[in-house]
């Protein structure tokens, strides 16, 4: 399920909506990149989610949340909960390096040096993900990457339980430059990241 609020076009915003006030419970997702996607089109801002008792079976990532510098908008006030997740490289993650677009790796997107905070900034915070299980994870539990200018705030983990694939191949667990493969990772903090508990 692909959750979006329109992309950020230059000076244009007019065609922005945002997303809001959504529930998702009791789906069975199968395949794909991701059971539930917030972005990366996100410029209108996508708040106010609600995932709760579903299964995710072999869907790459289980919740992912993208962006990337030039988008603007927020993702706040997500939560996952009472979820199971079964052969998913990386449970959750959020990456505000996705590189996407046609300038989606030059080095004004991709650097980790702090870049200027302006309207094209985007925000990520305030995700819970709690009463997890996840079974045969390749990559990561929980993968982030935020911004230096605009780090991620309050993500907060309660009861995850994890286990990995024996047979797993390390790879990279986001989408984004400069990212180490890596393979039976719990949680895959950013040092950017000013509050994950």
């Amino acid at each position: 399920m692909a959750v979006k609020a329109g992309k950020r076009d230059g000076a244009r915003t007019d065609h922005l909506a945002p997303t809001r006030n959504l529930s998702i419970s009791h789906c069975l997702m199968e395949r794909g990149h991701g059971a539930v996607v917030l972005g990366s089109e996100m410029s209108g801002g996508i708040t106010n989610i609600r995932i709760e008792k579903c299964t995710f079976l072999g869907t790459d990532r289980g919740l992912r949340i993208k962006t990337r510098r030039g988008r603007g908008g927020k993702v706040a006030n997500i939560s996952m909960s009472d979820v199971e997740l079964d052969r998913v490289a990386t449970a959750v993650a959020v990456n505000a390096f996705y590189f996407c677009d046609a300038d989606g790796t030059s080095e004004a997107v991709q650097s980790r040096e702090p870049a200027p905070v302006d309207a094209t900034t985007p925000e990520i915070c305030n995700i819970l993900v709690k009463n997890i299980t996840a079974t045969n994870v390749q990559l990561a539990a929980v993968a982030l990457l935020g911004l230096p200018e605009a780090p991620l705030s309050n993500i907060r983990i309660d009861n995850m339980q994890v286990a990995f694939d024996p047979d797993a191949q390390p790879d990279v667990p986001l989408m984004a430059s400069h990212v180490p493969a890596c393979r039976h990772e719990g949680i895959s903090p950013d040092s950017r990241t000013s509050s994950a508990n």
